[in-house]
């Protein structure tokens, strides 16, 4: 596994009603700080077209519908695992949220016919005039 990266399975609490999932506490292992919360839906193929990685910012994902396949590259010089490539596959059926640190270039997919949904926690604030997001062509 990259350095870095944590995992943290779901629990679905389901009654006739339906569910309701946490995904992350702030007393959690896995949580540094809230930045912001944003969802996207994905159509089936890739989300980006390009890696990315932010400099400053570290992710925390999971998707909530559907499936996709998250792609990481560890591209940090000082990392014990600098070069590795992990692939990991994030359902509704097998939920979890991932955190993706800071350096690490990532990318995901969604494997599923219906589209997916992913909900991003990172822990800095969006900063439209100056992005922490670093991009590369996707290969």
């Amino acid at each position: 596994m990259i350095q870095g990266i944590q995992i943290k399975n779901l629990k679905k609490h389901t009654d006739s009603r339906g569910y309701l999932m946490e995904i992350l506490r702030n007393d959690d292992e896995i949580f540094s700080q809230f930045g912001q919360i944003y969802v996207a839906e994905n159509k089936t193929g890739w989300r980006d077209k390009e890696w990315h990685y932010h400099k400053f910012q570290d992710d925390f994902m999971t998707c909530i519908q559907g499936a996709i396949e998250l792609c990481l590259f560890d591209a940090r010089k000082k990392s014990k695992t600098f070069n590795q490539k992990q692939k990991m596959k994030i359902t509704d059926k097998n939920p979890r949220i991932v955190k993706v640190p800071s350096g690490v270039y990532h990318i995901y997919h969604t494997t599923s016919k219906k589209p997916s949904l992913v909900i991003n926690i990172p822990n800095k604030v969006y900063n439209i005039k100056s992005p922490d997001e670093q991009r590369v062509p996707f290969k």
